[in-house]
């Protein structure tokens, strides 16, 4: 954080349900973490003005975004160019594909 602060939010399932764990994340102060990992980061509104460093390393290839569906549950989102996020697979298993004639 470089300026004020921010409400970092990790998605948490305990098997009864979805639970976020929630941290405030002051100035001066960061965070880290692996490709696995879903977060979301809130503006904390009694911060006042609010500036957020990110930095990746290796670069990301792609974000993706999550959304909260009308049946309140999780859903993937589009990304700035509209395109939806999809799974990211490190192998590629052959596919065969049967038809009937």
């Amino acid at each position: 954080m470089a300026r004020g602060a921010i409400r970092h939010e990790r998605l948490r399932l305990d098997g009864t349900g979805t639970e976020h764990s929630s941290e405030l994340v002051e100035e001066r102060h960061t965070f880290s973490f692996d490709e696995t990992h879903i977060h979301c980061m809130r503006y904390e509104p009694r911060a006042g003005r609010t500036v957020t460093i990110h930095a990746y390393s290796p670069p990301l290839e792609r974000t993706g975004q999550y959304a909260n569906g009308d049946d309140g549950l999780l859903q993937p989102g589009t990304d700035l160019l509209g395109r939806a996020l999809t799974p990211h697979l490190k192998y590629r298993p052959e596919i065969s594909h049967v038809s009937g004639s």
